[in-house]
């Protein structure tokens, strides 16, 4: 006896393609609901605390030894002025939640979180 395939293949038509459309632009649309609670701004040096606060607020802050000047403004913190001999901390820009900008020779840190700093992580084990 002859074996048949019975595997057709199957050809894409005009609605598979709208389907799919549809689906890609319901999945981008969703990302329009993720809260974006970013409002909070830290500024660290030597591990600890000089200013904490909103982000909204403009305002410009000079460490305790004033080696470095950090430039809140228009919901933007950055660092401004730094005295160490690279710079790569005025290269990094504007800090962001997921990337702090960081002076490692005056151990002076920006960082961005949200509104709910109770929790830093969740950890299961």
């Amino acid at each position: 006896m002859k074996e048949s395939n019975s595997k057709k293949a199957y050809k894409l038509k005009p609605l598979d393609f709208l389907i799919i459309a549809a689906i890609i632009a319901l999945s981008f649309i969703s990302l329009l609901f993720i809260p974006k609670n970013a409002e909070t701004v830290t500024v660290m040096q030597h591990g600890k605390v000089l200013y904490r606060g909103d982000l909204s607020t403009d305002i410009v802050i000079v460490t305790p030894d004033g080696k470095n000047e950090i430039t809140i403004k228009d919901g933007v913190a950055y660092m401004s002025e730094a005295d160490c001999k690279d710079k790569l901390c005025i290269k990094m820009g504007a800090a962001t939640t997921f990337r702090p900008v960081t002076c490692l020779p005056n151990e002076v840190i920006i960082i961005i979180s949200g509104k709910s700093d109770d929790v830093d992580g969740v950890t299961f084990g």
